[in-house]
């Protein structure tokens, strides 16, 4: 089964258009070798940073983009925060608004999949 990749807030997509084309270009190369492999590539691709939050490395030849997101079961990776990497460590503003967004995610998913088992106990009453 592929893992699907999907964009969880709507303005990582417009970050990573701006990025430069050598960076979007490893970044599409990172993610379709993620659909396939799943989301622990390793490095110099992917990082874990620690607590369900993993990292994307594009690097290009004038700028690094990073790509934060984490995974949900059933195969699923969500993007949670994009943007060009200006220090040699990810900005903290970086990482708590994806730790946030991730906590979303994973909160939406349990509600989601708690209302599922409520509906088939019911079906099956």
């Amino acid at each position: 089964m592929a893992w699907q990749i999907k964009y969880g807030f709507e303005d990582i997509q417009p970050a990573i258009v701006k990025m430069d084309a050598d960076v979007k270009a490893k970044f599409v190369h990172i993610t379709d070798q993620m659909v396939t492999k799943g989301s622990n590539l390793g490095m110099p691709y992917t990082e874990a940073m620690g607590e369900g939050l993993y990292q994307i490395r594009a690097v290009g030849h004038q700028t690094t983009g990073r790509e934060l997101f984490c995974t949900l079961p059933g195969e699923q990776i969500v993007l949670l925060r994009a943007f060009v990497k200006k220090t040699e460590s990810t900005p903290p503003k970086e990482m708590r608004i994806a730790r946030e967004r991730m906590a979303k995610i994973k909160a939406a998913h349990r509600e989601k999949e708690e209302a599922a088992k409520r509906k088939g106990k019911k079906g099956n009453a």
